[in-house]
């Protein structure tokens, strides 16, 4: 038989300490167990090439069975286990245990399992919590999430904060299973954010607060009918772009940057002929709200610079020649050697005529603000406030009225606040009409 051996790629980090002997047991005298914890052995065929070639460091914990008599529980190294037999080895390495608790047992299992590849993040969450519990009823108070951390190489407020969402998670999942998939710290802030929208449905219902009503929860084309003529001094809206880019990948994780694309719905980037619909809707409404020599910016991809241009001018509008441009100062795509990285967008601007109103400082066609970080977006879109607030400032004076008919995480709203400036947003989507009150009304604490 081949000298036993151990999956060094993964050296296990500190385990509960147990004193046993080394023995080698024929594998009909070891019984898996009926509440084992992992149910899935991946790269179970890797682990074999390993072991034909490096051997089995690491032996199999086993503890003996009084009945029937010498046989043996495995608790610990079951994937091991199954390799070996695999193999087909009959007598298998052995670190045999006695006088072990099932809680103990358990705990050995569970510190064995997060150590392997392939786990999620709400996997390893929850074995983290499970593992801290069980520490705790075995050493008794002293045990501290500090001491969870250690087994870990992780800091207490990491591991503590793990634990914590492993618990919200497990207390509601139905909740859980909208962030599963995502990247932890995304479906985190979507998990908090939907926790926040509740609490503030049930302190509305109960008379405690009322919702922003700037913000309006509908279809855009006809809330915005329910509008004055020329009653808007400004529209500054970031329409669904009917990117084909993005649309390739709506639903898929790529990388902490582009987990956007996780979350997206079907609103948030419509195909071409919906979006195209939607603005031949949408504009003329825009046109007519909209006062003689008042700016508009329209957030929008060069895809549907041409359409949108000759729809405005059919409109009445006056669209500038050249797009201005929100530079980001960082690439938004990877650089793959065929063409240059993606670092910005276009912004289609200009005027409902007559031309009389200039703006209030030489401001260039090129916008250097730097982006939102991912995980800080309550809209994968979020546009940052300081690029919105400029553009408030440079085309309206006092209390004018800011209008946003697709406004998302309601950043258009914020800035115009920050600016002294009155709004009004529409949102369709209802997860995304409750996120955003959560942000309009937490500002309006502050």
């Amino acid at each position: 038989m081949t000298e036993v051996s151990s999956e060094v790629s993964n050296p296990p980090k500190k385990k509960f300490a147990l004193h046993g002997e080394r023995q080698d047991i024929n594998v009909k005298q070891i019984k898996p167990g009926k509440s084992r914890g992992r149910k899935v052995f991946k790269n179970i065929q890797q682990l074999m090439d390993s072991i034909q070639q490096h051997g089995l460091i690491n032996p199999i914990t086993v503890s003996p069975l009084d009945d029937p008599p010498d046989s043996f529980i495995l608790v610990a190294g079951e994937r091991r286990l199954r390799a070996l037999m695999m193999l087909g080895h009959t007598m298998i390495p052995c670190h045999v245990v006695r006088n072990v608790t099932s809680q103990m047992k358990k705990c050995i299992e569970l510190e064995e399992n997060i150590q392997r590849e392939g786990l999620e993040w709400d996997e390893e969450n929850e074995l983290r919590r499970q593992i801290d519990e069980l520490r705790k009823e075995i050493e008794g108070p002293e045990w501290t999430q500090e001491d969870t951390g250690k087994l870990f190489n992780e800091p207490k407020s990491t591991v503590s904060g793990k634990i914590k969402f492993a618990k919200d998670m497990l207390e509601r999942p139905d909740l859980a299973m909208e962030v599963k998939g995502l990247p932890e710290a995304v479906a985190k802030r979507i998990f908090k954010q939907k926790l926040e929208a509740e609490r503030l449905e049930r302190l509305k219902d109960q008379g405690k607060i009322t919702l922003n009503t700037d913000l309006r929860l509908g279809d855009c084309i006809l809330e915005l009918k329910t509008l004055a003529n020329e009653s808007i001094d400004l529209i500054l809206t970031d329409p669904p772009f009917a990117n084909p880019e993005i649309e390739k990948n709506v639903g898929k994780v790529r990388g902490t940057e582009l987990s956007y694309t996780a979350i997206l719905k079907p609103s948030d980037n419509l195909d071409r002929e919906t979006f195209r619909e939607t603005m031949k809707a949408v504009v003329p409404e825009l046109a007519r709200v909209l006062k003689p020599s008042r700016y508009f910016f329209i957030f929008f991809a060069f895809e549907e610079f041409e359409f949108l241009k000759k729809l405005l001018k059919a409109n009445g509008l006056i669209p500038e020649f050249r797009p201005a441009i929100w530079d980001k100062g960082k690439t938004t795509s990877s650089f793959k050697g065929y063409s240059l990285a993606a670092c910005y967008e276009p912004i289609l601007y200009g005027q409902k005529p007559p031309r009389e109103r200039r703006m209030s400082v030489p401001a260039k066609e090129i916008l250097t603000y730097a982006p939102i970080h991912a995980k800080d977006k309550i809209h994968p879109f979020e546009k940052p406030l300081s690029l919105l607030e400029f553009l408030i400032k440079t085309t309206t004076n006092g209390t004018e009225v800011v209008l946003d008919p697709f406004a998302g995480s309601a950043s258009v709203l914020k800035a115009a606040k920050n600016c002294g400036r009155s709004a009004i947003g529409i949102e369709k989507d209802e997860d995304r009409f409750k996120a955003a009150q959560v942000g309009l009304i937490l500002m309006d604490k502050e």
